[in-house]
C-alpha cells in the first residue's frame, strides 16, 4: 500500500497509487473547546483490518498549516481511541488536544494580528506517510459545541471553511479597538420558572477597560425600533456574565427582540450583538399572559448566529370568514373554535392598526355550537374610517375573550385563500378612489387593508414618421367593474424641465381593441389601449436649447386625476443608447431630439439645439475620422459634472497642464458653473456648446471623466466618431463599495475602456461585478487624493456630509421624509450646541449635489456655530481639508478623509433601505470608524472625538490596505502612464488595421 502525501500551499491531499483501494478521508465527529483546551475527534472509515491494524500502529501526529507557509510549523501528536466494526468495513477512532499558546507566538504585527491555520492528519509506518484534511461529519453533535476561546489576548474560533474543512481563525487583541470589536457570546440559556437564565463571556479586558469610565450591561431591543430594554447583569469571574429575563420584560411587545451588550450610562453605545456559542439547545417558548394578550415568548439563532427571541400572540383559526360592505355598512360573519375558556365568556371583534394603539371594538352576536363559535357583527365604515382614508393602512384582527373580569386576546387567522376577491369593495374619499379588503398574510394572520386603487400605465412601442409621434400603450385605473373603465380618459402630458412648460394631447382608445381582463389582478379588473399623435415641431414651443422631456400619462375617472410617467413595463437600458434620433432644421438652428429611457424604463427625449452648420461639421469631421489614419497627436478632453470643477476631473487636468503644459489637453464646464473662474485660471478651458468646444470633441483622441461621458459631449456620443474610435476613460468621483452603481458594462453600449481604481480589491469588483475585463482596469488611485497629502492642519471644524437617496425626488417628498426630519433635529440639538460651544468648533453642513436644491428647508433658527454651505461657496475638497472630523452616512468621501489620517464617523438611520439592493462588499470593511444609529449615540461619538483631539482611531488606520493601494501623492501620474499606455496600444492597433 504505498501512498504518499503531496503538501502544496493552501492544499492538503493525499495521492492513492491504487485506485482499487479506495477509503474514506477521516470525518471529524466534533471539534470544539474544553477546560481552555483545543479539542477535535475524528474517525477513519472504511478500512479493511490490515489497514486499520496500521493506523493503530503508525505514528500519528496533526500538522498545522497557515496560510503564509509552505510546511507545517505546528504537529500535535494523535490520541488513538478505539477500533470498531460495522459489517465487513472497520472504524478507527482519533482525539487530539492542543494548548492554544503554541499558535500565539506567530501573530505579529506584520501580519495584521490575525491568521487561518489548517490541521491535516498524517501517519507514518516503514517509510510509508498517509495524509489528509479533516472534513466535517453531517452528524450534527458538532452544532451545538462551543467553538470559542479568548485566551491572553486572542480569539480563537474553530469554524468550517468554504472548502468544508475544519480551520482555526485567530485574532490578536492586543490594542483597545480590537478589544472593542470582540464579540460578546451566549453560552447558555435556560427556562426556570416563566423567566430566561441566560449565562456567556465577553473580553476580561474589555470589561476592565471599559469599567473605569461606563458600565457594561445586556441591552434587548425590538427589531426595526428604537424601543429597548435593559437586563442587569452579573459576573461570575473577569469574563463571565449571567442575566435573568422574565418573560414580561419584551412580551408586552409582539416582534423579533434582539441582544446586544452596551457600553455607557444612557446605552447609547451598543458594543455589539450578542453571539451564540450554546453548549445546549435553546428550550422551547413560554406561554405568557400580557397586556390581555395571550404571547408565545421563543428564543432562537438567527442565520449570523446572533441571540433573538421571537415574541408572537395566540392565535385562533376560523372556520370560515364573510364580509359585506353595503349602504355604507360593513357586515361580519364567520365561525371558530371555542378557546379553552369557561361557556359563559363573552367575545368581541378588536380591529387594531398595524403599528399603532389605535383600533375599533365591534360587538359581536355569538352563538355556540358544541366546540365551535358562530358570530355576527356590523360596523359602519364613518366609524371604521374616522380619520378618513390614508395612502395605505391595515388593521389586525383579533377575538376578545371576557372572563369574570379577566380579558384575552386571540390573533384571528384565515387560510382562505379567496377571501380578498370575495370581501373587495371600492371606497371613495374626496377625489381618490380606494381598495378595501380581509385578506390572510403569509403566515396566515387575518388582515384588513385599505389602500389606493392600482393603475396601469405602460408603453407598447412608438414610431416617429413625417414629423409626427405616435405612441401606443395601456393605461386605466383599475375598477371592480370592467365597464368603468370605458368613462375614464387619457391624456399624454410633454413637459420639460427646464422651461416646466408642456403638451397635453389626449389619447384615443384603439376600436380594434375590446377591453380585455388582466388574471394578474383581482376580480380580474379590465384595462384599456390608446393611441396619441403629437407634431415634433410642437415641442419647439416648451423646449430650451438643452433641455429633458419627460412623457406622462394622466387618467381621469370622475373627480379622479392621476398623472404618472410614462415607460415600458419591459426594457433594455443604456445610459449612452437612443431608440430614436430624429432632427428638425429650422433656419440657422436645428433641433435634435433623442428618445432614450431612464433606468426605470421611463421615456424621455434629450433635446440639443445647435446651429446648422455644426451638425454638417459634425457629419465632415466623423467622415475624416473614419477615412483617415489614427491621428498623429493627441487631443484629451476632460471633464465632470457640467458645472463643475472639483472633483477628479479637475485634478487630473490640473496635473496635465503643470507637467505637460505642450499637450492638447482640454477641460469642457458651462459658462455660468461656480467653478468655472477656478478652471479658467490653468488654460485650455472649453464652454460646453461653444463652437471651439464641438471643434475640439470632434477631432480628441480621448475622453476622460469622472462622471458620464456624455455631460462634457456637444452631441450624442453614438453620433461622433472621435467618441466611439476614441478611448473612454472612467476617472470615478469616489471608491467602489458600497451602494451600488450604475456604471457596469452591460449598461452602456460604448462603454469605458480604462476605468481607475484605488485598490485590487475594487478592481476586482469591478471585474466580477461591473462586467469589465481586467485590462481595462487599472489600480491608481484617485487624482483628488494628491492634493490631500499636502493639506494644512485642520482647523476646529466639523463637516456634516450626508450622501442623497433616490427616492427624495422634490421638495414635498424631502421635506416629508425621514432624512430632513433626522438632519434638521441634529441641526437643533442642544446637545451639540453646547458641544461645539465647549471645544470651540464650527460645523459646516454640506448636503449631496444632488440634495442641494432643497438646502433652503435647513435655513431655521439653530447655533451660531452652524453652517449651511450651499453648493459653490466651497468646493468639497477644501470643506474637507478644513475639517477635523467628518460626520457622513454611506458618502464615498469618507475614503478622502480616511486618506487624510483623520476620523469619520457615520450615522446609519435607513441602512435598510439605502441598501435595500445590495452593496458591492462587505459593509463592514468600508466603513472605517464608529457608526451611530440614534441622535443622541451619534453626539456622543462626537464628543469622544473632541476629547481624543480628533485622532484617527487604530482600527480605522489598519484597514485602510483594503481600501487603498497606494497612499501617496502620485495618484494623477498613474492616470496619465495608463492613458498613455492605453492610447500607445489602441494607435499601434488602429494603424495596423488601417494598412490592411
Amino acid at each position: 500500500m504505498e501512498k504518499l502525501v503531496n503538501y502544496v500551499k493552501n492544499k492538503w491531499e493525499y495521492v492513492n497509487t491504487e485506485p482499487d483501494q479506495q477509503q474514506y478521508p477521516p470525518e471529524v465527529l466534533k471539534y470544539t473547546i474544553e477546560s481552555e483546551k483545543l479539542v477535535l475527534h475524528f474517525a477513519i472509515e472504511g478500512l479493511t483490518r490490515q489497514q486499520a491494524r496500521m493506523y493503530r500502529e503508525a505514528s500519528s501526529c496533526l500538522k498545522w498549516y497557515n496560510d503564509t507557509e509552505e510546511e507545517s510549523l505546528e504537529r500535535c501528536p494523535l490520541q488513538f481511541i478505539h477500533r470498531k466494526r460495522n459489517k465487513k468495513a472497520f472504524t478507527v477512532y482519533y482525539s487530539v488536544e492542543m494548548d492554544p499558546e503554541i499558535f500565539s507566538k506567530y501573530l505579529t504585527d506584520d501580519n495584521h494580528m490575525e491568521m487561518i491555520w489548517t490541521p491535516a492528519a498524517v501517519f507514518e509506518k516503514d517509510s510509508e506517510i498517509i495524509g489528509f484534511r479533516l472534513t466535517a461529519s453531517s452528524n450534527p453533535i458538532y452544532i451545538q459545541e462551543r467553538r470559542i476561546l479568548f485566551h491572553q489576548n486572542v480569539l480563537y474560533s474553530l469554524f468550517l471553511n468554504d472548502e468544508g474543512y475544519v480551520s482555526l481563525h485567530m485574532k490578536g487583541m492586543k490594542h483597545y479597538t480590537d478589544i472593542l470589536s470582540f464579540p460578546v457570546y451566549a453560552d447558555s440559556m435556560i427556562r426556570e420558572n416563566g423567566r430566561y437564565m441566560l449565562r456567556g463571556f465577553v473580553s476580561a479586558q474589555l470589561r476592565t477597560m471599559a469599567e473605569a469610565d461606563v458600565e457594561l450591561g445586556l441591552l434587548i431591543k425590538k427589531r426595526g425600533e428604537q424601543e429597548k430594554r435593559i437586563l442587569p447583569i452579573g459576573w461570575t469571574d473577569v469574563s463571565c456574565w449571567t442575566a435573568s429575563m422574565p418573560a414580561d420584560v419584551i412580551a408586552d411587545e409582539s416582534g423579533v427582540w434582539d441582544f446586544y451588550f452596551y457600553t455607557g450610562e444612557d446605552t447609547a453605545q451598543r458594543l455589539h450583538r450578542v453571539k451564540t456559542a450554546l453548549l445546549e439547545p435553546l428550550n422551547p417558548s413560554i406561554c405568557h399572559v400580557s397586556d390581555r394578550t395571550v404571547k408565545h415568548v421563543e428564543p432562537y439563532e438567527t442565520v449570523y448566529h446572533g441571540l433573538s427571541v421571537n415574541v408572537t400572540a395566540e392565535t385562533i383559526m376560523l372556520r370560515s370568514f364573510h364580509a359585506d360592505f353595503s349602504e355604507n355598512v360593513c357586515r361580519l360573519s364567520g365561525e371558530f373554535p371555542a378557546p379553552e375558556l369557561e361557556d359563559s365568556a363573552s367575545f368581541t371583534l378588536l380591529m387594531k392598526k398595524r403599528d399603532s394603539d389605535a383600533g375599533e371594538q365591534i360587538e359581536l352576536k355569538t352563538t355556540r355550537e358544541q366546540k365551535n363559535i358562530s358570530f355576527q357583527a356590523m360596523i359602519s365604515e364613518e366609524e371604521l374610517f374616522q380619520d378618513g382614508c390614508p395612502e395605505s393602512v391595515r388593521w389586525n384582527i383579533y377575538i376578545e375573550a371576557h372572563v369574570q373580569g379577566a380579558v384575552y386576546l386571540y390573533r384571528l387567522k384565515s387560510r382562505d385563500i379567496h377571501l380578498q376577491n370575495t370581501t373587495f369593495y371600492e371606497k371613495w374619499s374626496e377625489e381618490s378612489l380606494y381598495y378595501t379588503y380581509f385578506y390572510p398574510s403569509v403566515s396566515n394572520r387575518l388582515t384588513f387593508v385599505c389602500r389606493p386603487a392600482d393603475y396601469i400605465r405602460r408603453l407598447k412601442n412608438f414610431r416617429i414618421s413625417d414629423g409626427v409621434i405616435t405612441l401606443r400603450g395601456t393605461a386605466c385605473i383599475v375598477r371592480k367593474n370592467p365597464e368603468d373603465v370605458e368613462t375614464q380618459k387619457i391624456y399624454i402630458i410633454i413637459k420639460s424641465r427646464e422651461t416646466e412648460k408642456m403638451i397635453s394631447i389626449e389619447a384615443k382608445k384603439w376600436e380594434q381593441a375590446p377591453f380585455k381582463k388582466l388574471p394578474i389582478y383581482r376580480n380580474e379588473p379590465a384595462y384599456a389601449d390608446w393611441t396619441a399623435e403629437a407634431e415634433l415641431s410642437s415641442f419647439l414651443d416648451i423646449q430650451a436649447d438643452r433641455d429633458i422631456l419627460d412623457f406622462y400619462v394622466c387618467i381621469e375617472d370622475g373627480p379622479i386625476r392621476n398623472e404618472k410617467k410614462l415607460g415600458y413595463r419591459y426594457f433594455t437600458y443604456k445610459k449612452d443608447g437612443v431608440k430614436k434620433h430624429v432632427s428638425l432644421e429650422t433656419g440657422e438652428k436645428t433641433s435634435s431630439w433623442y428618445f432614450e429611457l431612464t433606468p426605470h424604463g421611463n421615456l424621455k427625449t434629450d433635446v440639443n439645439v445647435v446651429d446648422t452648420d455644426d451638425i454638417k461639421r459634425l457629419k465632415e469631421a466623423n467622415e475624416v475620422y473614419i477615412n483617415n489614419l489614427p491621428p498623429e497627436r493627441e487631443v484629451w478632453v476632460v471633464g465632470e459634472r457640467p458645472d463643475t470643477a472639483q472633483e477628479n476631473g479637475y485634478h487630473f487636468f490640473q496635473y496635465c497642464r503643470l507637467h505637460f503644459p505642450e499637450m492638447e489637453i482640454y477641460y469642457a464646464i458651462e459658462a455660468d458653473s461656480p467653478d468655472y473662474h477656478r478652471v479658467k485660471q490653468l488654460g485650455n478651458v472649453l464652454i460646453i456648446g461653444s463652437s471651439e468646444h464641438m471643434e475640439v470633441c470632434l477631432k480628441a483622441t480621448a475622453f476622460i471623466a469622472s462622471h458620464d461621458i456624455e455631460y462634457i459631449l456637444p452631441f450624442k456620443g453614438m453620433l461622433m466618431e472621435s467618441y466611439k474610435r476614441g478611448t473612454r476613460v472612467f476617472l470615478q468621483h469616489g471608491v467602489l463599495g458600497r451602494k451600488r452603481v450604475e456604471y457596469d458594462k452591460q449598461f452602456y453600449r460604448y462603454p469605458f475602456q480604462l476605468f481607475c481604481v484605488s485598490s485590487k480589491k475594487e478592481k476586482k469588483i469591478v471585474n466580477e461585478e461591473m462586467g469589465y475585463k481586467n485590462g481595462a482596469i487599472r489600480v491608481t488611485g484617485l487624482a483628488r487624493f494628491d492634493h490631500l497629502k499636502h493639506a494644512a492642519p485642520p482647523e476646529n471644524r466639523i463637516l456634516l456630509m450626508p450622501t442623497w437617496r433616490d427616492w427624495l425626488y422634490n421638495k414635498n417628498t424631502f421635506t416629508e421624509s425621514e432624512y430632513f426630519q433626522r438632519y434638521a433635529s441634529l441641526l437643533k440639538n442642544e446637545k451639540l450646541a453646547v458641544l461645539l460651544e465647549e471645544y470651540n468648533l464650527t460645523l459646516d453642513f454640506y448636503p449631496h449635489y444632488r440634495m442641494q436644491p432643497f438646502i433652503e428647508s435647513f435655513q431655521f433658527g439653530h447655533s451660531e456655530r452652524i453652517r449651511v454651505v450651499p453648493f459653490g461657496r466651497e468646493s468639497v475638497q477644501e470643506l474637507l481639508m478644513k475639517a477635523a472630523l467628518l460626520v457622513t452616512d454611506y458618502s464615498s468621501v469618507s475614503f478622502d478623509f480616511n486618506y487624510l489620517q483623520r476620523p469619520v464617523l457615520f450615522y446609519h438611520f435607513d441602512q435598510e433601505r439605502f441598501f435595500e439592493h445590495g452593496s458591492l462588499r462587505p459593509l463592514e470593511e468600508t466603513f472605517l470608524g464608529e457608526t451611530a444609529e440614534s441622535e443622541e449615540e451619534l453626539i456622543h461619538h462626537i464628543h469622544e472625538a473632541a476629547f481624543r483631539n480628533f485622532t484617527e482611531s487604530e482600527g480605522a488606520a489598519a484597514n485602510k490596505k483594503k481600501i487603498f493601494t497606494f497612499e501617496d501623492d502620485r495618484n494623477a501620474e498613474r492616470i496619465f502612464e495608463a492613458i498613455m499606455k492605453k492610447r500607445l496600444s489602441k494607435c499601434e492597433a488602429q494603424r495596423e488595421k488601417w494598412l490592411n
